[in-house]
């Protein structure tokens, strides 16, 4: 299953001190190393794991294979074969083969992606759910009843992963997007946001217009307060009886 570590064993007798173990995955000749071990006079001197996901023991008599965090790409066939360290070593032909791994992987299904798409002034709701074998997709109404797949939306499927659309959702409304296969199912829920800013609607600008009026009077209504405030009560008192002395001066002469 998807995210479990794999082990496998496989007999092998060795019968040169120096030699090269090569894990390869697709084709036993041209296939992409995955894996492998250079060792010289039973030391191993180079070696190579694919994302460190990759460990093979050996041991007298075999040897012994662990794929860690297995997902669902790494299906496919698989080879170990040992090469002689020698000057024909490049040879492919010389590889024995030691066995061979078909993994076939299974997995319940995932939902991956939950969005609305909006185009032409119509929205639709895009669910992505990945699984093995593939997961089918049922989508749920606002009012719990089950929609029409064959009328209401379109499937596009990779590998792995199934896509589907739902058309002509309705604005302000909750779909459910149900993902299921042999191995489990998943459910998410999805939102359709109502679309109010450029809203041809005059209404709703109104709306809009008088709200921002409501939210900007208490601002304005606070500001002259303040400024009220400052005015009569923040005088300098130090010029007023400047003033007052020199007036009563003026009244002397």
């Amino acid at each position: 299953m998807k995210g479990e570590n794999v082990t496998f064993s496989c007999l092998a007798h060795f019968r040169y001190s120096s030699y090269v173990l090569n894990f390869t995955r697709g084709s036993l000749f041209e296939g992409r190393s995955v894996w492998y071990q250079k060792i010289k006079h039973n030391a191993v001197v180079d070696s190579y794991s694919h994302q460190n996901r990759f460990h093979v023991s050996r041991a007298e008599v075999g040897v012994t294979v662990t794929m860690e965090r297995v997902s669902l790409e790494d299906s496919g066939v698989y080879f170990l074969t040992m090469k002689r360290d020698s000057r024909f070593s490049f040879l492919p032909l010389l590889s024995n083969r030691l066995c061979t791994l078909y993994l076939i992987m299974k997995a319940p299904a995932e939902i991956l992606n939950l969005t609305i798409r909006s185009e032409n002034n119509l929205s639709s709701a895009v669910c992505t759910a990945e699984g093995e074998p593939l997961p089918q997709i049922t989508w749920i109404s606002p009012d719990g009843t089950e929609l029409n797949a064959t009328t209401s939306s379109s499937t596009r499927s990779e590998a792995f992963q199934t896509t589907q659309v739902l058309q002509n959702v309705t604005e302000g409304q909750e779909y459910w997007c149900v993902a299921t296969n042999e191995y489990g199912s998943d459910e998410a829920a999805l939102w359709s946001p109502s679309i109010i800013l450029g809203s041809r609607d005059p209404g709703v600008k109104n709306s809009w217009f008088f709200l921002l009026i409501l939210c900007v009077a208490p601002v304005v209504k606070v500001l002259g307060l303040l400024l009220l405030w400052k005015f009569f009560c923040c005088k300098p008192h130090g010029t007023s009886a400047a003033r007052g002395s020199g007036d009563r001066q003026r009244l002397k002469l």
